[in-house]
């Protein structure tokens, strides 16, 4: 800690906010130290070391997209050295998560108007990230389908129940849509990653950013996300939140039921292929294996066809 606090020292020279801050330390899949100032809730500074290749993508990623989505993102001040160790600095976000807003969870009611808030803040950013070049591709479906199903098989075995059987036909089925201008998704686009204010939402964990460009990715995730999260004293089912995350897209690309089914395979094939197979998502990557053998069974009990 003594190290990020001579670093916040060297970013923020004789500011008095270097006279009196306090650091914590969240290990996710890489270390991420708070630095607390004059408001205890809210972190000023947001440091993650940034040796590794990856994580200098990260940090190239985070200031591209600031500049897109400024009223979104936090801004990331810059690359700073100290002891041979490089780390990116951003801006702490204001905003609380979910789980702190108050009275958030106590009916059907405010969970949908939460759902809600989070839906276009995901239409608002995927807005900004279209309006980059380089963050659009084209995207064989079908293709991204088999590619996945192939990438599972590199993690697991192959199941039982009949999922090559399953892949198939939904691959067929994206086989008919062609090619889709694919836009680069958040990647874990998730109740947990988003910070609630009065007026705005902040998004926040860019580290699976561009992870894929396939179409309802990141609504898939954010569905799950509020699935998992909600009270029992709401409204809530794996079925309702999919429908209500996936309805813009539906209608604005006129898709059919089976189409955002093999849409959804898709996507639970891709978070268990590499993304899950580390220690720390092993807990989600087991709930993931059991929805998957659900959802191979009996796909019209998640989205209607």
């Amino acid at each position: 800690m003594l190290e990020i606090e001579a670093l916040i020292q060297k970013v923020v020279g004789q500011l008095p906010i270097a006279k009196s801050i306090s650091i914590a330390c969240i290990s996710t899949t890489n270390p991420v130290y708070l630095v607390f100032s004059d408001q205890p809730d809210t972190p000023c500074f947001v440091v993650r070391p940034s040796n590794s290749k990856g994580s200098r993508v990260i940090h190239e990623l985070s200031l591209r997209l600031y500049q897109v989505n400024k009223a979104l993102v936090p801004e990331t001040l810059g690359l700073y050295e100290r002891n041979g160790t490089m780390y990116s600095v951003q801006r702490g976000a204001g905003g609380k998560p979910w789980f702190q807003l108050p009275r958030t969870v106590d009916t059907p009611e405010q969970w949908a108007s939460l759902r809600t808030r989070a839906i276009e803040t995901l239409r608002e950013f995927q807005a900004g990230v279209a309006s980059v070049p380089e963050w659009t591709t084209p995207v064989h479906l079908g293709a991204a389908l088999r590619s996945a199903y192939y990438g599972f098989l590199e993690t697991d075995n192959e199941p039982a129940y009949p999922l090559g059987a399953f892949v198939d036909s939904m691959a067929d089925e994206l086989d008919r849509l062609g090619t889709w201008d694919g836009i680069f998704q958040h990647g874990d686009f998730s109740l947990n990653n988003l910070l609630f204010e009065e007026d705005k939402i902040s998004v926040i964990d860019l580290e699976d950013f561009g992870i894929t460009a396939i179409p309802l990715y990141d609504e898939f995730t954010l569905a799950l996300s509020l699935n998992i999260l909600a009270s029992k004293r709401v409204n809530s089912s794996l079925a309702i939140e999919l429908a209500a995350c996936t309805q813009f897209m539906k209608h604005r690309y006129s898709l059919n039921g089976k189409t955002i089914q093999a849409l959804f395979l898709c996507h639970l094939l891709v978070r268990l292929g590499a993304w899950s197979s580390g220690e720390k998502r092993q807990p989600y990557r087991q709930k993931l294996l059991h929805l998957l053998e659900q959802y191979t069974n009996n796909p019209s009990v998640y989205i209607d066809n």
